[in-house]
């Protein structure tokens, strides 16, 4: 109870040290409203508390009594050259001494009880209210200029204050005393602590940072460093932000502005310390913040710079990841935030380009360019805030520029285009906004890529798995677990074979295709089409030696492929609404049509040629008649589509050109078909039509030359036999490799020079270069074997006894070069090469099963065969 009256007393005391009547300020001493408090003070109140004899204060109290009447505070008219003394230090230390008292009684209560006792508002608001004569008095002086908010702005009353600048150990004495006074106060109750510190944390701050600017922060330190570990960050923040902007013109001192920009460093780097700084600039700026882009760029600046003795790597690393975490939390914006990591990613490249690299391009396409890799992946984080940021990314202009120029970009963009949902089912299955951002990227990734047909046509051919993403809806979130983006995904690899494959990247595409712009869609299909009917031609699938490189014999697609893509787009063609108003669409169907007749003239051609051969294993298959009825087909639906274009084109100069051309090669593909021997209905027919519609232009027969182009051989059949013989006697292993794979190839081509040659020598050279120790020749040797093992059966019967009997020649090594070679093996634990090599025949051998069977089917003949021949093979 006897505490309670004291503190009471004390505030009390405290209201009469801050309340003065205004008549008494402006008739009393000289209007100096400290010099009248004080002197109303110690008229009335007799016990007032007293500073210790050794004060300054009482050491000059006579002087100031006598002086507080005759000139106002605005003057040092007490202190010498070296020290500062007014009428506002008694003042001031009469409030410190009144503030101690008040925390003394708060403290003791709450040792007491081991609770804070509670503390009236009027009681609070006078507390607070006083501190402002606090600052004024004890603090105010002593600050240097620059440092937290001038004096004039802070009291209307009086004009001008002088500063006490010319003793620094008075400054030191007396701002250590208040910061004594602020460290009580602050320890004594709580509420109070959240009142001085929400209202004058700009000032706490001051005093501390002043005191270490004085080289007097030995015995202080500790205590500034607990009250800013007790402070709201973002209240420190916006109170650090707020000391470094410049006062009535005047900038803060240097010392001053990098001990700041230290602190506000440090809690950058902390825990949430970035969404914090945001926060804080939020709550100065408003929304306005998002929109002041040199600002977010001058801040995304200095995002980029990590502090001087820091580790940079580690620096960056943290950054990034607080920007991911904001992204993922969402507690601001993510277009906003996205904005402002783009803008820090760029300025990071600048300055660390490995840091880039590692934190901005790995976070962004590594989870697409593992996922081929990995046999059993998985949806995680990674997948999870890469999408996301992809997307966002991808929305605006300034960081869609700056995504697209990353080299890595389009090779993930086709990854992401193998997880486009297709088909009911997938669409059902798939998360709406998951799918929905999947095709946003691709629509912005791809919509002004140049070629874009050359990529989905690369695309459609890749052999690289194909992926499904699922969506498991959940009600509840698990307790700690990480927010997601995107919800519970599951993404799994898909096992197709690969004409699955084929179909499903079709699919893909043409779902791509239909974001896109109706007359874009129409152009990228015609394209498409044409280039796939020019790979109709190509010998590209002839020239991959098929039994001993599985990359390439996957990676490169069949004729009969090829036809399929091409119909499928030709297909869509025809069902979509075709603008022939624009001359590029015109144009691109006009080049289409005249590509399919012209590969199907080429087609025809090589069929007949090949009808003229007495070969039974390159008789036409089903495989062959099917691709036969496709081609066709094809050839009937461009006839037609020559005819709706012919008939609804707006003609100008360049289309009229292009339609005399497309009616000449529809009557040189008449003429040709006409002249075959072997021939068929049903092409005969779409010969007839090529040739009515071409007679609507007045072409003829005669106009146009009967016979195609013929089709050019790469080698002529003169010289490739000596080339062959020659090069396989070279000393250089890709001679000798070179020479056996053009070999294996012709020999796959049925080249009727070549296959004479077989009997002759080609196949013992062969056969002997499968012995050979370098390895590019030996597995050229083996598909040459192993491509004339399809031709004929007695060479794969060769085939087989190789293999059943292989073995390097003594002859060829040294007793010291195979002790060599075996010492070398187990050292790096290789597999020898005569290992190697059987072992690669044996695969070929399996290999030429599988071809034989597609040929002839699965038949009782060839499995007996192959019984009867492989029985004591092992």
């Amino acid at each position: 109870m006897k505490s309670e009256s004291k503190l009471v007393k004390a505030f009390s005391l405290l209201e009469k040290c801050t309340s003065v009547e205004k008549d008494l300020v402006w008739t009393s001493s000289n209007c100096d409203p400290f010099a009248a408090i004080l002197s109303c003070l110690e008229d009335k109140e007799k016990d007032l508390p007293a500073c210790p004899s050794s004060c300054c204060c009482m050491k000059r109290r006579n002087a100031c009594d006598r002086a507080s009447t005759s000139e106002a505070s605005t003057s040092s008219f007490c202190h010498s050259t070296d020290e500062f003394f007014d009428v506002r230090v008694r003042y001031g230390h009469l409030i410190m001494l009144v503030f101690h008292e008040i925390a003394n009684e708060l403290k003791t209560a709450y040792e007491q009880t081991a609770e804070y006792p509670l503390v009236s508002v009027k009681h609070s608001a006078l507390l607070s209210s006083a501190f402002q004569f606090f600052i004024l008095t004890c603090v105010s002086p002593y600050l240097d200029q620059g440092v937290g908010i001038p004096l004039q702005l802070r009291s209307h009353v009086i004009k001008s204050w002088e500063r006490c600048t010319s003793d620094r150990g008075f400054r030191k004495n007396q701002l250590c005393l208040a910061a004594e006074c602020i460290a009580a106060l602050l320890d004594c109750n709580d509420t109070i602590r959240s009142n001085l510190l929400t209202r004058y944390c700009s000032d706490i701050v001051c005093v501390f940072e002043q005191l270490a600017m004085l080289g007097a922060s030995d015995n202080t330190a500790s205590v500034y460093e607990e009250i800013l570990k007790s402070t709201d960050p973002q209240l420190l923040v916006c109170t650090f932000l707020g000391l470094l902007k410049p006062r009535s013109g005047v900038k803060p001192p240097k010392s001053l502005t990098l001990s700041i920009g230290s602190r506000l460093s440090r809690i950058l780097v902390a825990k949430n310390g970035l969404g914090i700084t945001l926060s804080s600039y939020e709550k100065i700026n408003g929304d306005q913040l998002w929109q002041n882009t040199p600002f977010l760029s001058t801040f995304a600046k200095q995002l980029a710079l990590p502090p001087k003795n820091g580790r940079k790597m580690a620096y960056y690393e943290n950054i990034a990841s607080q920007f991911i975490q904001l992204i993922r939390d969402e507690k601001f914006s993510r277009e906003n935030v996205s904005i402002l990591f783009c803008m820090f990613a760029e300025e990071m490249r600048g300055k660390n380009p490995i840091a880039a690299g590692i934190f901005i391009d790995d976070l962004l396409f590594k989870p697409w360019e593992a996922l081929c890799s990995t046999a059993h992946p998985s949806w995680s984080d990674s997948h999870d805030i890469s999408l996301c940021l992809l997307k966002l990314w991808s929305s605006e202009k300034s960081t869609a520029r700056i995504l697209k120029s990353n080299p890595r970009f389009l090779p993930c963009v086709t990854v992401l285009l193998s997880l486009l949902s297709v088909g009911e089912g997938d669409k059902k299955a798939s998360p709406t906004n998951l799918m929905s951002d999947v095709s946003f990227i691709l629509k912005n990734a791809l919509n002004d890529v140049e070629n874009l047909s050359d990529l989905l046509l690369a695309f459609i051919g890749d052999a690289s798995p194909c992926f499904e993403l699922v969506q498991q809806q959940r009600l509840v979130q698990l307790v700690e677990e990480k927010s997601s983006v995107y919800g519970k995904v599951i993404l799994s690899r898909l096992v197709l074979s690969r004409d699955e494959i084929l179909g499903r990247r079709i699919e893909s595409t043409i779902e791509f295709l239909k974001s896109l712009d109706s007359s874009l869609s129409g152009r990228l299909m015609v394209e498409i089409a044409c280039k796939s009917i020019r790979s109709w031609s190509s010998d590209a699938e002839w020239d991959v030696a098929r039994f001993i490189d599985d990359d390439k014999t996957n990676s490169v697609l069949d004729r009969s492929s090829w036809h399929l893509v091409a119909g499928v787009f030709f297909e869509h063609l025809q069902n979509s609404d075709i603008d022939c108003s624009d001359r590029k669409t015109v144009l691109s169907l006009l080049d289409l049509v005249k590509e399919i007749l012209r590969s199907t003239t080429q087609y025809l051609d090589r069929r007949e040629k090949a009808f003229e051969t007495l070969d039974i294993i390159a008789a036409e298959s089903e495989d062959d008649r099917s691709l036969h009825a496709t081609i066709i087909q094809n050839a009937k639906m461009a006839v037609g589509l020559a005819g709706g274009v012919i008939m609804g084109a707006c003609v100008d100069e360049q289309v009229s050109s292009a339609l005399l051309e497309t009616c000449d090669v529809l009557m040189s593909f008449s003429n040709f078909v006409s002249g075959l021997k072997r021939n068929d209905e049903s092409i005969s027919v779409v010969a007839a039509d090529a040739r009515k519609l071409a007679s609507l232009f007045g072409k003829d027969a005669s106009s146009v030359a009967e016979a195609p182009s013929p089709v050019k051989e790469k080698e002529g059949t003169v010289n490739i036999v000596d080339s062959i013989r020659n090069r396989l006697a070279n000393d250089s292993p890709v001679e000798r490799g070179g020479a056996l794979l053009d070999a294996g190839r012709l020999i796959r081509l049925r080249n009727p020079t070549i296959l004479l040659h077989l009997e002759e020598w080609l196949f013992e050279a062969m056969k002997e270069a499968i012995y050979d120790c370098d390895s590019y020749v030996y597995l050229a040797a083996i598909n040459a074997v192993a491509e004339t093992a399809c031709y004929n059966s007695k060479y794969l019967r060769e085939l087989i006894s190789i293999f059943k009997n292989f073995e390097i020649p003594a002859q060829s090594k040294t007793e010291d070069g195979v002790e060599d070679e075996k010492q070398a093996a187990d050292k790096d634990q290789s597999v020898p090469v005569d290992i190697v090599v059987r072992s690669r025949l044996c695969e070929v051998i399996g290999k030429v099963f599988r071809e034989l069977d597609k040929r002839f089917g699965d038949s009782a003949f060839v499995r007996a065969w192959k019984v009867e021949e492989m029985s004591d093979c092992f």
